[in-house]
């Protein structure tokens, strides 16, 4: 207690001077208030509806028969370990995955090479949305945005432009542009998991790559030669590896993972055993 006393003191002296500075008395109310923004405008966003609807609940009913499928011939041992994986994931009802669960479309990245960001099905000029080539087999490569954040914005969402500065975007084109690529990896258990690798631009030798919007910006063979080791410019990152946590996929974080890259970092997110697509 005698060293806990002096800490607390500290903490303190510390807020002090955050708490005098909040003479708003209406502060408690807006503050509250914000954590309904994000929902309302989900709300009233009809792309955003229907991403959210094509990823959380359609994606989650085919989550749940490919989870089904994939544990259908296992032996009882192995079976055991899947509802193991479940349980402990929180996810108590199999298999192993919860419907509703869905990113924000504002944060993926351009799968479907249209230009065009979070886009769906029914909004994509190709009636192949961004969660149609997410989900399927095929480890695709795309761009993503690099978002800018500040409380400058009320955290509202924006995109730092080529400059880094934060800009609500008129023209894609000047937006910085980080490249992403879908991984897997087998675990030391023999179990399939489905990663995300997040790249800086300056990683890249000019050209690898295709222009955004330029010609062969839609070409599956110009995505797939861009990211190999002759690609990369030879410019060292830090990286970090981004564990989602007990009860959410990778999609929910795409967004800290992308303000890394803005930052300079090389990421990893992957969904944990018995999550997600792993």
């Amino acid at each position: 207690m005698r060293r806990r006393l002096p800490l607390f003191v500290v903490a303190l002296a510390l807020l002090a001077p955050g708490f005098a500075r909040a003479t708003d008395p209406t502060y408690p109310i807006t503050s509250f208030m914000d954590s309904f923004a994000g929902p309302t405008s989900s709300l009233q966003n009809q792309s955003t509806g229907t991403y959210s609807f094509e990823a959380g609940f359609i994606d989650g009913v085919n989550r749940i028969l490919r989870q089904s499928q994939a544990h259908a011939g296992d032996d009882p041992a192995q079976q055991i370990q899947a509802l193991f994986d479940s349980l402990t994931h929180m996810r108590p009802d199999p298999p192993y995955t919860h419907m509703t669960d869905a990113g924000d479309p504002a944060y993926g990245p351009d799968w479907n090479h249209d230009g065009v960001f979070g886009d769906t099905a029914e909004t994509a000029p190709s009636k192949i949305g961004e969660l149609d080539v997410d989900v399927d087999s095929v480890h695709d490569t795309a761009y993503f945005r690099y978002p800018c954040l500040s409380q400058k914005y009320a955290w509202s969402l924006r995109y730092a432009n080529a400059s880094g500065t934060c800009t609500t975007p008129t023209s894609p084109k000047n937006i910085g542009l980080g490249v992403v690529r879908e991984v897997s990896v087998v675990n030391s258990r023999g179990l399939t998991i489905d990663g995300t690798l997040w790249i800086p631009a300056g990683a890249f030798k000019p050209g690898s790559c295709p222009t955004f919007n330029g010609s062969g910006y839609s070409s599956l063979a110009r995505w797939n030669s861009c990211v190999r080791s002759s690609s990369f410019s030879g410019k060292r990152f830090p990286g970090v590896v981004f564990n989602d946590g007990l009860a959410s996929i990778q999609q929910h974080y795409y967004w800290i993972a992308e303000l890394l890259v803005a930052h300079g970092y090389i990421v990893l997110t992957y969904d944990p055993a018995g999550q997600g697509r792993s």
